[in-house]
This record gives structure tokens, C-alpha cells and sequence, in this order.
């Protein structure tokens, strides 16, 4: 009796091990399978997103004769898991609908937003607005600031987008000089008025020099290198406005007043050495013909007029001409080898 007993009790526990066990394997299997339904209603959502995010600025002249940017707008929209779908893309700039097209077919599209028009040193808020059929949306927004290359100029065609003979403020310049008292008692010719007045309207300024310059000593008293404006070129407007400049900025000024004035493109250039800017000058009425070209320093007044057949040690250095430009075009070389 006791050995049938203790088989009954043996068999109990090996049947109550086998119970327990299958409902632990129950639970298991059950708990994978809720992962996997819970995982399977997650992965139903689209997870779209944006990226690649680039944007090509092209600069040319504006209507107001300053820079404006052309620019070309590049992304793309993607599923996360590369499932297919479809929807609609919207870019707007500054809230305005510039772009908007519908896609289909793919797990992943590229766009290209053309012709995406801005001044220069503006900041714009850009927003990419996707939308797919199913209901799911993302949305990306980035500050676009089109800054002009000028600290230091890189592209050369950006230099002559420097000479604005157009731009309202030197327009206005040059009426004023022309309605002034001095002009009209003056019996200097037009390009040395001119001259005269872009040297004592605008002071160096030396805050735009290094201040261990090794072509350039600073006078005591002189305010220290600002390394956020020591590269940059400034417009003519700017150089008016802040009644300050270096070579490159009186030269700047000069050219454009001279071809706000009428003088020719093919008679009035910016000379650039490796170390200076100024201008070169052809065909003055008031010196004979056969002077050929000449410098014009509009960092001072009168008749300071350099010779290009004549210059010595250490002008030579000075004024060897690499490159000249105005608001017609850029060249390499000098224009009376041309």
C-alpha cells in the first residue's frame, strides 16, 4: 500500500511539473507573440523623413544693383523603413508656397527647388512640409541666410557685383556732389571733383588693419584689428553710410561714382595688386592721349596721378596689377595688354 502511494504522489508531481511548465510556455509564447503584434502596430506607422538638406546660392545683379541669390533648394524624403508611399511635398519661404508637387512609388525621393530669389545678408525661415496619403505629416524648418562672399571675396564674378553705379545711395551722392556749391564754382574736371570729394568724405579706417601689419604701420592712437570686418569688402552704400574704408573701399566708391558719372566701362577699372586696390584710368580729356593709362589714388585729393610706363621701385611692387574688374566683368592681367 505504501509503495502504491508514494508512486501516486511521484506521478502527481511529475503531472503538476508538466502543468506548471506548459503554462509557463503559454505565457511565453503568448508574451512573443504580443511583442510582435505590438512591434507589427508600430512598424504600421510611416516614419518619414527629411534630410540632405542643401541649399546652392548663384549670385547676380538685382534690380537695385546690389547682389541678389538665385538660389537652388535640395532635399530628400525617405520611409525610415523603406516601405513604399505616396503623398505631397510643400516648401514654403518666409510662410509663402514656393515649391509644391505630389510623389508616389517609392520608398525614397530627391527634390530640387529652383529659382528661390533673395537679397543678400537676409535670413529667411525655410519650412518642408510632408504629407503622405495615410494621414502621416513631418514637418522640417532651417534658417536660410544668403551671405555674400565678401570676407574676402572668393568667387570672382562676386567682385564686380561690388560697383553699384545704380544703387540709390550713390545716385544720391552724386546728385548732391552736382548740386553742391563746390562742384559748381569748381573748374576741376569731373573725375578729380570726384576724387577730391571720395578722399575727404571718407577717413581710413584702421580698425580693418592688422595690427602687426607688415606693409602698413598703424599711428599711435589708432583703434585695434576687428578681425569681423578686417577681410570684408563694403559696398559703396556702406562706405558712405559709415564714412569709413580702406583702399579697397575708397576704390570701390570711386569707380562707381565715376560710372554713375558716365565714364565707360572700357576707361575706368579697379586695379588689384597682391597687396592694393585702386583705380586705373584711360583716355583723361583734360592730359594727352598718348599718357596711356594711369593710377588714381582716391585716398588723396588733386592731381595724384601715377604713370603706368613710369613707375620705379618700390611703386612697381606696389602697383603690379594682377587683376582688374568693374561692373562689367572680371579680368586676370592688366587692360593695355588686352
Amino acid at each position: 500500500m505504501e509503495v502504491y502511494r508514494s508512486i501516486g504522489l511521484k506521478v502527481a508531481l511529475v503531472v503538476a511539473f508538466v502543468v506548471v511548465g506548459a503554462v509557463a510556455l503559454s505565457a511565453l509564447y503568448l508574451g512573443v507573440l504580443s511583442g510582435e503584434r505590438a512591434a507589427s502596430v508600430d512598424r504600421s506607422k510611416l516614419a518619414l523623413v527629411v534630410g540632405d538638406v542643401r541649399v546652392a546660392d548663384h549670385w547676380h545683379r538685382g534690380a537695385d544693383d546690389l547682389p541678389e541669390t538665385s538660389s537652388v533648394l535640395s532635399f530628400s524624403v525617405s520611409e525610415e523603413h523603406r516601405r513604399v508611399f505616396d503623398g505631397n511635398v510643400t516648401v514654403t519661404v518666409d510662410g509663402a508656397v514656393v515649391y509644391q508637387t505630389m510623389y508616389g512609388g517609392g520608398s525614397r525621393y530627391g527634390f530640387e527647388v529652383s529659382r528661390i530669389t533673395s537679397a543678400f545678408d537676409t535670413t529667411h525661415t525655410v519650412m518642408v512640409s510632408v504629407a503622405a496619403l495615410g494621414g502621416e505629416r513631418v514637418e522640417e524648418s532651417f534658417d536660410w541666410n544668403p551671405v555674400f562672399p565678401r570676407s574676402p571675396i572668393v568667387n570672382d564674378s562676386c567682385y564686380s557685383l561690388m560697383i553699384t553705379p545704380r544703387e540709390e545711395t550713390v545716385v544720391a551722392a552724386l546728385e548732391d556732389i552736382k548740386e553742391s556749391s563746390s562742384w559748381l564754382r569748381s573748374s576741376e574736371p569731373d573725375w578729380m571733383f570726384l576724387k577730391d570729394w571720395v578722399s575727404t568724405h571718407v577717413r581710413y579706417d584702421w580698425s580693418k588693419v592688422r595690427d602687426y601689419d607688415p606693409d602698413l604701420v598703424k599711428p599711435d592712437g589708432a583703434p585695434p584689428y576687428d578681425p569681423s570686418i578686417g577681410s570684408r569688402w563694403d559696398f559703396p552704400f556702406e562706405t558712405i553710410g559709415r564714412g569709413l574704408g580702406v583702399c579697397r573701399d575708397y576704390a570701390v566708391l570711386y569707380c562707381s561714382l565715376l560710372r554713375a558719372s558716365g565714364w565707360s566701362p572700357d576707361n575706368v577699372y579697379i586695379g588689384l595688386s597682391r597687396r592694393h586696390a585702386y583705380v586705373l584710368m584711360h583716355a583723361v580729356p583734360e592730359l594727352p592721349r598718348e599718357l596711356g593709362w594711369l593710377i588714381l589714388e582716391p585716398q588723396g585729393g588733386g592731381w595724384n596721378l601715377l604713370k603706368i610706363s613710369e613707375l620705379t621701385d618700390p611703386l612697381i611692387g606696389v602697383y603690379d596689377t594682377r587683376y582688374y574688374f568693374n561692373d562689367c566683368g572680371f579680368h586676370a592681367g592688366v587692360p593695355w595688354r588686352d
